[in-house]
Order: structure tokens, then C-alpha cells, then sequence
């Protein structure tokens, strides 16, 4: 039998928080070492392929423990073959983890998604040309990808001051889904702040010419590593 690592919470001694089910149905346990605890659950070899079904247990037992206290999430997959070394990590990377749990204590992530408006394609320069055409088609090019990207540095400031004073970190991803461009944000956000942050976000949502989607709360996945 191997150990399935979901997330590293603190404040080990004391009273111990009830722990939810995980992956295969398996019930959480803590492995303790001082200050720290490593949430797992035992794991058959069978049961370690990421399946939806799987990462969607997994996901779940660590919102189970996020909303009772603050606890650093791992990526599912991270697995033991014994106790003793899950006490080892506990020890190398402590101070690590203490901090991370001092970040995060009290907050959850949200993301907000930014569907940016499309643009007409253009084609790039035909290689056919001459070397003055072609040399001017691709300034052409290049300034237009330095207009997008400072369209996207625009919109991320935009949304970010929006929400300023709500959230205490903030992450953004630039990149294309579906063929369109995209934006993720991903804020830390406290969750005494959390209905202020959804207010806010509506508000956001009528001003922009962006079509934006809110997700969450989830474990600050975003802002562990």
C-alpha cells in the first residue's frame, strides 16, 4: 500500500479536524511531525491513474479541508511508499511550508477568465515579396502583436485595480483557448472579502468590452509553488 499526499496543513497537536473521503473512497489521515501534517490517504496502485472521476475526489477531499483551515495543496499524484518519508519532507521543507500557510491562511483563489475581442487575421508576409515590402510587412506584424499584448497588459491592469484592496495576491496567464485570445487571472483572495469581491466583479463585467467568466473559490493552487 502507497500514500497519496493531498496537502501539508498546519498546527498538528490539538485537536485534530474531521477528515473527508478521498480518492477510491479511501478516508484521510494526518502524518504528523511538529508543527506540521501531511494529509493522505492510503492508495492501491490501481487507483493512481488520473482519471476525471479520480482528480475530482481528490479535488474535493482538499476543499473539505480548506474550508475548516489552511492547508498548502499539492497536484494529485504525489505518493509515498512509507510514513518515514513523508516525516522527511515534513522536516526538509518545513520552514517552506510554514510560510505558505502564514500566505494563504484565511484566503481562497479565484480566477477570472478574459475572452479578449477578436481582431481581424492578417496574413504574414508572403515570402514572394520584395526585401523593402517584406521588411515593411513584418514592422507591420510586429507592431500589431505589440498592440495586442499591450491590450492584454491594459485589461489586466484594468481588472486588477477594479478589484484593488479585495485580494492580497494576484496571477495572470496569457494564452489562447478555443482559438480565442484569453486571460486568466488568479487572485488570492481573503474569504472575509469574498462577497465584496463578487460585487465588484459584477460591475466589472458590464464595463468591459471583454467577455469575462468568474470561477471559484478554490485551494489557492495558483500560489503554492
Amino acid at each position: 500500500m502507497r500514500y497519496l499526499l493531498y496537502g501539508v496543513l498546519g498546527g498538528a497537536g490539538g485537536r485534530k479536524p474531521p477528515l473527508p473521503r478521498g480518492v477510491a473512497g479511501e478516508r484521510l489521515f494526518l502524518v504528523n511531525n511538529h508543527r506540521l501534517s501531511a494529509a493522505v490517504s492510503a492508495i492501491r496502485s490501481s487507483d493512481l491513474v488520473p482519471t476525471a472521476s479520480r482528480v475530482w475526489e481528490y479535488e474535493k477531499a482538499l476543499e473539505s479541508i480548506y474550508r475548516r483551515q489552511a492547508v498548502v495543496p499539492l497536484r494529485y499524484g504525489t505518493v509515498f511508499g512509507h510514513k518515514r518519508q513523508l516525516i522527511s519532507l515534513l522536516q526538509e521543507r518545513g520552514p517552506k511550508y510554514e510560510a505558505l500557510l502564514r500566505r494563504i491562511d484565511g484566503c481562497v483563489e479565484m480566477g477570472i477568465r478574459a475572452f479578449l475581442p477578436r481582431r481581424p487575421k492578417r496574413r504574414g508576409p508572403a515570402a514572394h515579396l520584395s526585401g523593402a515590402a517584406y521588411l515593411t510587412a513584418q514592422r507591420e506584424r510586429y507592431a500589431r502583436e505589440d498592440r495586442l499584448a499591450l491590450e492584454q497588459e491594459i485589461t489586466a491592469k484594468t481588472i486588477s485595480g477594479f478589484l484593488s484592496g479585495l485580494f492580497r495576491r494576484c496571477k495572470r496567464e496569457f494564452g489562447f483557448l478555443a482559438g480565442r485570445r484569453c486571460l486568466s487571472l488568479h487572485f488570492l483572495v481573503p474569504k472575509k472579502a469574498l462577497r465584496d469581491f463578487r460585487k465588484r466583479f459584477v460591475a466589472i463585467e458590464a464595463d468591459q468590452e471583454s467577455e469575462l467568466f468568474l470561477s471559484g473559490p478554490w485551494p489557492p493552487f495558483n500560489f503554492v509553488e
